[in-house]
């Protein structure tokens, strides 16, 4: 089976159809081997060395030019192309459907650190076939361009495929946000104590950490401790946002009155 390393050489020489071409260039921005060796094939195509000027007429020079191959001189021009196309999908805005696909709704409980302060109304869509559907292709390339392994894996868990987004965070830098993530994650596969854990471990270090809070209190609701649940969505409602902080209130009410009627 021809690996995509494989086919640098039919690419240099022009002979890649255009579908593998395209594809060819795409594994160009990820693989840490390609660009090295598609370098090193042009620093070879111009070692030839100038000719030596030749007098016409006493007042005229003619100088020639290193003869370049024409694949060194169509890679040039891919290669440059490539660079381009690189450059200005990193440079492109991502839309907030990338983790909300329903947006301006949302369609999990879950709050996302990639969205930030900005409020999305849960619609209590989840587990429909627009949370299901697939990454877009291009999408993924442009956060794996950018190193954003937490943008990614959120996108998975926005689509409900927490197994998705474990995997992603394989390759991402330990961190107080990744572990935020992999409680999601967690709390996505009804494994409702780790994302308590990993959530209090993150908030002993981070106390203000909202989506910490916000997970935390859907695990703790999920396991029947819906006062301890309540207190944790009232730390969200405290810093006041706009539409978070409502949503927080209204689901600590919802937690709270059940008991408090028992009380009464």
């Amino acid at each position: 089976m021809t690996k995509p390393c494989d086919q640098l050489g039919p690419f240099l020489d022009g002979e890649l159809p255009e579908a593998e071409a395209a594809a060819f260039r795409l594994h160009l921005a990820e693989c840490p081997d390609c660009p090295v060796r598609l370098d090193s094939a042009l620093q070879l195509a111009g070692l030839s060395p100038p000719l030596e000027p030749v007098k016409k007429k006493k007042e005229k020079q003619q100088v020639h030019v290193p003869f370049r191959p024409h694949w060194a001189r169509r890679a040039v021009a891919t290669a440059a192309v490539a660079v381009a196309c690189a450059l200005v999908v990193v440079a492109a805005p991502v839309p907030e459907s990338a983790w909300y696909p329903g947006a301006p709704d949302r369609s999990i409980e879950a709050r996302l650190m990639r969205v930030g302060a900005r409020y999305h109304p849960y619609q209590g869509v989840g587990h429909g076939p627009e949370n299901q559907k697939a990454l877009d292709p291009l999408l993924h390339l442009l956060l794996k361009l950018r190193g954003d392994h937490l943008g990614i894996a959120e996108a998975y868990l926005a689509r409900e495929l927490p197994l998705l987004a474990e995997a992603e965070l394989k390759d991402a830098l330990p961190s107080d946000d990744v572990n935020a993530v992999l409680a999601l994650a967690a709390l996505q596969k009804a494994e409702y104590p780790r994302a308590v854990e990993l959530t209090g471990a993150v908030l002993e270090r981070v106390p203000g950490h909202l989506q910490a809070h916000w997970t935390r209190a859907l695990a703790l609701e999920r396991l029947g401790l819906d006062l301890t649940a309540a207190q944790e969505f009232l730390e969200v409602a405290k810093l006041g946002e706009a539409g978070w902080s409502g949503e927080a209130k209204q689901r600590a009410s919802v937690l709270q009155e059940p008991v408090l009627a028992r009380a009464r």
